[in-house]
């Protein structure tokens, strides 16, 4: 049984064809994981049964958001590790292992608060969203774009928190509590 409440934040299919949640949870069926697991379509299974999932610190860590480009699982939240990789709050997992994707979001204060709370893929790149200052060494606010070896700032990004996104052909589309995207009021 679960010690804690289960908060349900991300949820997608991954290339092995298995189906990854992500969220706030110490258990998926009576199996012991913290924040992801996988449903093979009989069993929920670890990530990774070798390593874990991950070192997901805080004890408030969670998943936020999941998103699948070929044969890579992208996870995003406010954790600071995935298995034992450092991976500020947002990784990629090849089926074999987890990888950072540079140094990885950080925040004003660095606190518990910065997350990216939301990921979509589109054209080759990934574009995560949330609540930072920082992705990868680069300046940006709130929203940036990986392109597989740097993140880069898009125009002068969200003027509050993003929560959603999607993707429709090559549109990406941005929700949250911001009222300016790239400058332009959007409310």
């Amino acid at each position: 049984a679960s010690t804690m409440p289960l908060t349900l934040w991300g949820l997608g299919a991954g290339p092995d064809g298995r189906l990854y949640i992500g969220g706030m949870f110490d258990s998926a069926g009576t199996l012991g994981v913290y924040d992801l697991a996988a449903w093979d379509g009989t069993n929920w299974q670890l990530v990774r049964p070798d390593a874990g999932n991950g070192l997901f610190i805080p004890h408030t860590s969670m998943v936020r958001a999941i998103a699948v480009n070929g044969n890579d699982l992208y996870a995003s939240g406010n954790f600071l590790a995935a298995g034992t990789v450092k991976a500020n709050r947002v990784a990629r997992w090849d089926g074999t292992n987890w990888w950072a994707l540079s140094s990885g979001m950080k925040g004003t204060n660095d606190s518990v608060t910065t997350t990216v709370s939301a990921l979509a893929i589109s054209g080759g790149y990934v574009y995560a969203a949330g609540t930072f200052t920082n992705a990868g060494g680069v300046t940006v606010s709130n929203i940036a774009r990986w392109n597989g070896s740097t993140w880069s700032v898009l125009g002068s990004g969200l003027d509050n928190q993003a929560s959603a996104m999607a993707v429709s052909n090559s549109d990406v589309y941005v929700g949250g509590s911001f009222i300016k995207a790239g400058g332009v009021t959007v409310s």
